[in-house]
């Protein structure tokens, strides 16, 4: 079954939102509720893109560091612990 492809949320435009308020004949408590879900919505929105921004910068410089190779620190952390062994038995023994 193939995944139906996933819409991307519609952002309401200012002249395309004052059009629609128009149409919706709001009281005026419900006119402010529609401002406050109105400006979250762009604040969400504005936060979202800062947050995928900073996200593509830290990507970006992840990928200008070099790849750490793990078996090799993961070999030489071993081969220093055994040299540290090595001394303190000989530590212990004098």
């Amino acid at each position: 079954m193939l995944d139906a492809p996933m819409k991307r949320p519609c952002i309401c435009r200012p002249s395309t939102c004052a059009t629609f308020t128009d149409q919706l004949n709001l009281n005026a408590d419900h006119e402010a509720q529609w401002q406050t879900a109105l400006f979250a919505m762009r604040e969400s929105h504005a936060e979202a893109q800062m947050h995928a921004a900073e996200l593509q910068q830290n990507t970006q410089a992840m990928l200008q560091k070099p790849i750490l190779d793990l078996s090799a620190i993961h070999a030489a952390h071993l081969k220093t612990e055994q040299n540290n062994s090595q001394l303190s038995e000989s530590f212990a023994k004098t």
